[in-house]
């Protein structure tokens, strides 16, 4: 299949100087393609892995991941730069974890305890010394 670009006339056509540099870069695409090279050798290709979509999380999930970390829904909100109503909110079932949310709560859950330590929380829950730089002194 050949790709062809038809150029209007010159006399005509009154184009930008954007659109002439894209109209040439086109055009020697199509030439480059059609002389039989891959578009790996054309183009910049990236190969890149798709990720899984995000978990779901209902109320019970959302509460048991806040309640496994060890903090209450104020430090919860924070760690997600969230409102604590939200957290509430969810943790009732009135709201849904958006997308972006729900894949910041998979890599919470991936790294328990990387957030643990970073809160300054022990396994079992309890309040340890926090992690130089950590701002959990600051949370509610």
């Amino acid at each position: 299949m050949a790709l062809t670009i038809k150029k209007p006339k010159a006399k005509t056509a009154k184009r930008s100087r954007l659109g002439s540099r894209m109209i040439e870069a086109l055009a020697q695409a199509c030439e480059e393609l059609e002389s039989g090279r891959l578009p790996g050798e054309v183009f910049t290709v990236r190969m890149v892995r798709r990720l899984d979509p995000p978990g779901t999380y209902g109320p019970r999930s959302v509460k048991r991941l806040r309640e496994s970390l060890g903090v209450s829904q104020a430090v919860f909100a924070s760690v997600l730069g969230a409102s604590v109503d939200l957290i509430q909110s969810w943790e009732i079932g009135h709201r849904a974890p958006s997308g972006m949310a729900r894949r910041l709560l998979d890599e919470i859950e991936r790294g328990r305890d990387y957030w643990r330590q970073k809160l300054g929380v022990n396994a079992e829950g309890g309040v340890g010394k926090p992690k130089k730089g950590s701002s959990a002194s600051r949370c509610g």
